[in-house]
């Protein structure tokens, strides 16, 4: 995990000198639409090639084969990382402010969120919706604990 934040951190450092809006609109992309990857994916438990190693620090979770005897775990993919360390940077922005009013604002933001999360959940889909949060709540014994939630949904 340190890697990654270590390496989100050098990717962010590329984006410091550029305009806040392109930060805020390159984190937020990021965040929002990296899941639409997941339908690219490498066959798990397998010692894949060098290019499919490279797809899995960059987003899909599982296990990396250094040799044949020499493995490491991808839990934490960089890809959404990066996206994540460019929006606390850009969050930062609000602390310039007066505090009452940057009170208000990251009152105001956070309620919006989280109200927005409610109509997610009935619109989109509860499997959506149990989807990211198993994707926000990570892994458990290297699977997505969505399925947990998921085998009540697929009853007939």
């Amino acid at each position: 995990m340190i890697w990654v934040i270590g390496v989100s951190m050098i990717a962010l450092a590329a984006l410091i000198g550029r305009p806040l809006r392109l930060i805020v609109m390159v984190s937020v992309t990021v965040i929002a639409l990296h899941n639409l990857l997941d339908a690219v994916r490498v066959a798990p438990m397998q010692p894949p090639g060098f290019q499919a190693s490279i797809w899995m620090v960059l987003h899909q979770p599982g296990v990396i084969f250094f040799t044949p005897t020499v493995y490491g775990l991808m839990l934490y993919p960089l890809i959404p990382w990066i996206g994540v360390s460019a929006a606390g940077y850009a969050f930062g922005a609000f602390y310039q402010l007066e505090a009452e009013l940057r009170r208000r604002i990251i009152f105001k933001l956070g309620a919006t969120l989280l109200a927005s999360f409610v109509p997610l959940f009935f619109y989109v889909g509860q499997w959506v919706t149990v989807h990211i949060l198993s994707t926000l709540a990570g892994y458990l014994a290297g699977q997505p604990i969505g399925w947990l939630f998921l085998s009540p949904l697929n009853r007939p």
